[in-house]
């Protein structure tokens, strides 16, 4: 460092500098992300000019003691986190300009709070109210901040959203009011942030220009983006999405910068009117109203043709911050004809705005749908009479017959030899395919899955049934080898596979019909990660959801995206109305009207039991095993979620009433919380049993009288056998997913808040024999499709139709 600082200064640089920086690295001597591109040449970084490469960790930094007392900087003894970072901030702020000398990389022996949205800090409450207390109130006093220290406080605070996006959501508020509070905050302090700051391109945020303009939308006190109201701002070769009240007119994101993403494609038609239909989630700040998307099809004589891609209200990509509402990706549909004799053509995606449009990204995704691995040399996809491959933002349809599609195998094989472990398998596994396909070819497959490591939902009971028809079809079951249900399954003569051999990755690529009660398909079948990128040009099953609960929440997994599914199963008039609206986009054709199959089997068995069987929250598992089992969580027992139900076993009154009218009070925790089990005391008249070890989900529902739950799905089994459901939502223990079930107006039970609440509504049923009230018995005689437990029958029958449609449709295709 000091060669290069007298070097510096013999060439003319500053004399006074005082402080060096150089990249920071992590203990495998790998560059850590935070201000990549790093800066190729030494010189001076200003702090105001050049904040995107603020200091915000001490790491890295080399500063004369004396420039550090003369800051006057110290670090806050009240702070547990942001404590280190506040200080560099202050001491870059106030030193203003310090040397980089790119030859110089420190390495960091120990891992960044901020560079894991999982790690342990992200799930204490004070991770989050020290950035926005006394972090902040040092580094954004009133008046006029720096923009370095906009960009510190910015950077911290995207990586609290990214540690709660979605399902990662970590539930340390006490309240839903504590939460909206302190979103409260963050919107008054993200104010304080500058669009400069926001919108120039940096990676250290680690969001989406989509997601940082979430964020920028809630600084709502910022003059410059008051109203969120956005404008076109037009030039001769781009445009750009502006606040319409910014002066400076920063633009939020460039019309070039969207991405039109491939999530599913598919080769469809009809006598001539062939070709490939597109389901593209288009990634963009601009409302899908200021833009069009159009698909460019270049033949080979030169000549260009334009298909516009059609907006749907699908959901594609549906992103919650703090278990709050953000945005939905726009979703796009088109469809290119590929016209017998037309040739070979080049497909590129376009973005138009007003007079304006440029061409964007156009590329395939993990999405299995999209038929062609991202980024990997040599990937192709096979349709009839043609290969289609996607390389550098351009999708290319070529005429080819078997010798050339033979050649490209060939060579795609070639290629995945040269990406690790996993292209090697791959490798193997296609090279597998080739040589058994006569074999698979013959034969008709049909597959099922409830859980990796349990069945015993409705994939079984629809497996079960189908078994015992006698149409030529080879009917599968997969499910881990060393679990309890796998055993049993075995021993009853059904055919077994486990996940991830050799033989179950075969039969998954053959299968004509996948049943699924949980998604993604193929990862609980053991193609998961590259393994299935590498094989999903192999794919075209007609997928089945016989999804384990009814839906309850707004989600984008029950939408129809990319046409994965075939066929949806429902039971209640509910289900229809929710697939059938405009967001999960199912047709009525779709919607397959059966009931759930394990219903079929849900007969009361008369004991007197009350069952407790809440939901889970996603703080409270321990480690996930490779199979999607949870390991022991030792810090269970210190969660509210623990303590409130507890406490609720250990009611006197209830204990009291139970014992004295020959009740059991039964603990049966979420699958994921099942390892928690042993944390509840058993007595005489209290139970914790295990839905993974000790009993399935169907018997212990069956011997129960009144079940009490939070939000889970089984209440709907539970209400079908017409018995009383008891809600219990305490405020203090919200859902951690936007729930769409209406449980005043439709619920099956009474609404309970409060333990006491919940103690004297359970004592009032079992003192009159747990008999189902008015007016929840008219409200489950008006939920349900069916009560004849004939679901079983009817899925069979439905899906052999789709099964048989399908099979008739390739044929014309080829």
């Amino acid at each position: 460092i000091l060669e290069q600082v007298e070097l510096h200064k013999k060439e003319g640089g500053e004399e006074s500098v005082c402080c060096f920086r150089g990249a920071v690295a992590g203990d495998n001597g790998k560059t850590l992300s935070l201000y990549k591109p790093y800066p190729k040449e030494q010189g001076i970084i200003s702090a105001e000019d050049d904040f995107r490469f603020a200091a915000v960790y001490v790491d890295g930094m080399v500063c004369e003691a004396d420039a550090v007392r003369s800051a006057g900087v110290r670090f806050s003894e009240e702070l547990i986190y942001g404590r280190d970072e506040l200080f560099a901030l202050q001491l870059t702020e106030q030193i203003s300009r310090s040397l980089y000398i790119p030859q110089v990389v420190y390495i960091a022996n120990r891992v960044f709070d901020e560079m894991s949205d999982s790690a342990p800090q992200t799930r204490d409450l004070r991770w989050y109210t020290d950035l926005t207390g006394g972090f902040a109130d040092a580094l954004l006093p009133s008046g006029n901040c720096s923009r370095m220290a906009q960009f510190g406080f910015l950077y911290l605070m995207s990586k609290r959203f990214a540690a709660n996006q979605n399902a990662k959501v970590k539930g340390v508020f006490p309240s839903p009011s504590d939460c909206d509070a302190y979103l409260a905050r963050v919107a008054s302090l993200l104010g304080k942030v500058e669009n400069t700051v926001f919108f120039s391109p940096c990676p250290a945020y680690g969001l989406s220009r989509r997601k940082l303009l979430y964020l920028a939308d809630l600084g709502i006190d910022n003059p410059h983006r008051i109203k969120k109201e956005y404008v076109l701002d037009q030039s001769a070769e781009d445009a750009a999405l502006v606040y319409a009240c910014d002066p400076d007119r920063v633009p939020i994101e460039r019309l070039r910068d969207a991405k039109a993403l491939i999530q599913g494609m598919e080769f469809v038609g009809n006598g001539d009117r062939k070709g490939l239909r597109f389901d593209l989630r288009v990634e963009t700040c601009f409302p899908h109203e200021m833009v069009a998307v159009v698909l460019q099809k270049k033949l080979s004589d030169g000549q260009c043709v334009e298909y516009e891609a059609r907006w749907t209200p699908r959901l594609a990509g549906y992103v919650t911050f703090f278990d709050k509402e953000a945005f939905v990706h726009a979703s796009y549909e088109a469809f290119v004809p590929a016209t017998k004799g037309e040739g070979p053509f080049r497909l590129r995606a376009m973005m138009r705005a007003g007079a304006v449009e440029c061409y964007c990204a156009f590329r395939s995704t993990d999405s299995y749908q999209s038929r062609i691995a991202p980024g990997v040399k040599g990937a192709y996809w096979s349709v009839p009479g043609a290969i289609v491959r996607c390389r550098k933002n351009v999708l290319s349809y070529r005429p080819a017959g078997r010798l050339r599609k033979m050649g490209l195998e060939v060579k795609y094989l070639m290629s995945l030899g040269e990406l690790g472990v996993e292209g090697r398998e791959s490798r193997r596994l296609r090279m597998a395919f080739w040589a058994t396909r006569p074999f698979f070819a013959r034969k008709r497959i049909w597959a099922y899955y409830d859980k990796a490591y349990k069945a015993g939902d409705n994939a079984e009971y629809a497996f079960r049934y189908a078994c015992q028809q006698r149409d030529g079809i080879e009917k599968v079951f997969y499910i881990n080898n060393d679990c309890d249900d796998s055993r049993r399954l075995r021993e009853t003569g059904y055919a077994v596979l486990t996940p991830g051999t050799l033989r179950s990755s075969l039969y998954a690529l053959n299968s004509e019909v996948i049943h699924m009660t949980h998604i993604p398909a193929y990862k609980k079948m053991g193609l998961d990660g590259k393994r299935l990128q590498y094989v999903k040009d192999l794919l075209d099953p007609a997928v089945i959801r016989l999804y384990h609960g009814f839906p309850i929440t707004r989600s984008s997994s029950y939408a129809q995206i990319h046409s994965d599914a075939a066929g949806v199963v429902v039971g209640s008039n509910y289900e229809v109305d929710l697939y059938g609206a405009l967001e999960n986009g199912f047709s009525d054709e779709q919607i397959i009207r059966s009931g759930m199959p394990r219903y079929d089997d849900l007969v009361d068995a008369g004991e007197k039991r009350i069952l407790l069987a809440p939901s889970w929250r996603p703080s409270l598992p321990g480690k996930s095993l490779p199979g999607g089992e949870r390991l022991y969580n030792p810090n269970f027992t210190s969660s509210y979620y623990y303590k409130v139900y507890a406490a609720v076993l250990s009611d006197k009154k209830l204990v009291e009433t139970a014992r004295q009218y020959g009740y059991r009070l039964t603990m049966f925790l979420h699958p994921t919380l099942s390892a928690q089990a042993v944390d509840f005391e058993s007595t005489d008249v209290v139970e914790s049993l295990s839905c993974t070890k000790d009993v399935d989900y169907v018997t212990i529902m069956r011997k129960s009288s009144l079940m009490v739950t939070d939000f889970s799905s089984v209440q709907y089994d539970f209400a079908y056998m017409r018995k009383p459901v008891v809600y219990f939502h305490d405020p203090a223990l919200p859902y951690w997913r936007i729930t769409n079930f209406d449980y005043e107006g439709i619920g099956f039970g009474e609404i309970c808040q409060t333990v006491k609440q919940l103690v004297d509504t359970l004592c009032s049923y079992i003192e009159s024999d747990c008999e189902l009230r008015e007016p929840y018995r008219k409200r489950v005689e008006e939920f349900f499709l069916y009560d004849d437990r004939d679901a079983s029958r009817r899925v069979y029958e439905s899906v052999r139709q789709i099964s048989d449609k399908k099979k008739y449709n390739q044929k014309a295709l080829r």
